[in-house]
């Protein structure tokens, strides 16, 4: 996604954290990331670093397991395009950008700018 936010500055991403298996300590991690909304934080937890247990009132990665359950999602990463179209696995920058354009211009009717495929 950093390749991509570089070449694409007009291109956001939206996380929702989540959990596949219920390992220890592992529910009260993604609590504590989704509650400080920190990026930093969350690239530490993929680092194996320590996280700060937090006390906050967050139902979040509840809502979001139950969507995965509801969708019939079963791994991560996957992504979830504007048009609903969803996608398993990981993608290149370059694959990930043709696929964000496609949805784009599905959605509009129209071919985003050749400038905007990412491809200068």
């Amino acid at each position: 996604m950093k390749k991509v936010i570089v070449t694409r500055p007009d291109i956001a991403f939206y996380l929702k954290l989540t959990l596949l298996r219920m390992e220890s300590g592992l529910y009260e991690k993604s609590k504590s990331i989704v509650c400080s909304k920190s990026v930093k934080l969350l690239e530490e937890a993929f680092e194996r670093k320590p996280i700060p247990k937090t006390d906050c009132p967050s139902s979040e990665v509840d809502e979001n397991m139950k969507f995965m359950q509801d969708h019939g999602i079963t791994g991560v990463p996957t992504l979830i395009f504007a048009n609903g179209a969803l996608t398993p696995g990981y993608l290149e920058a370059a694959a990930l950008i043709k696929r964000i354009d496609e949805t784009f211009a599905e959605a509009s009717g129209k071919k985003p700018p050749a400038s905007r495929t990412g491809k200068n």
